[in-house]
């Protein structure tokens, strides 16, 4: 029922369409993007691989 409400009077509702692409360039924030959490997930996986050897030894 509040869906209908909702279409029936306000049927435009609609999010504000925003061009940034002329301001920043999408490949370079993807690509800096990439490499920081990159190496955030190298810092956790080296950290979890050093905390596991440190606690459970060498047991391999």
């Amino acid at each position: 029922m509040c869906i209908g409400f909702i279409r029936l009077y306000w049927p435009e509702i609609r999010w504000p369409l925003f061009d940034l692409s002329s301001i920043f360039n999408p490949s370079l924030i993807d690509d800096v993007l990439w490499s920081f959490l990159s190496c955030i997930e190298f810092i956790a996986l080296a950290t979890t691989l050093c905390c596991f050897f440190l606690f459970c030894g060498c047991t391999l």
